[in-house]
């Protein structure tokens, strides 16, 4: 008894750290598409040209497609708010929801 309890702890311990990991991973991936397309949008800026498209094929090189799972990319520039929301700034959030492998249950 104590062995089948024991055990439904632990299993439920590695399934928490499996999806954990998981979202480390899927912010870590889309932070580097974030950063990638706000650098690629504030060079078309400063070409005087519009950052979206730029902003989308950086995103689009790093594994994350605007509308494709669920996956939104918005590109502000200038952003929106923070201390760099003035001319010349990009701004670029990603949205997408991480599937959990574990934690539905």
């Amino acid at each position: 008894m104590l062995t089948a309890l024991t055990m439904t702890v632990l299993v439920a311990a590695l399934g928490l750290a499996i999806d954990t990991g998981m979202f480390f991973r899927a912010q870590r991936q889309l932070q580097t598409a974030a950063d990638a397309a706000a650098t690629a949008g504030a060079l078309q800026v400063g070409y005087g040209l519009s950052p979206t498209t730029a902003a989308d094929s950086a995103t689009a090189a790093n594994g994350v497609t605007n509308g494709v799972n669920g996956t939104t990319v918005t590109v502000n520039s200038p952003p929106q708010s923070g201390p760099f929301a003035s001319k010349g700034y990009v701004q670029v959030v990603i949205n997408q929801p991480v599937p959990t492998y574990f934690l539905r249950i």
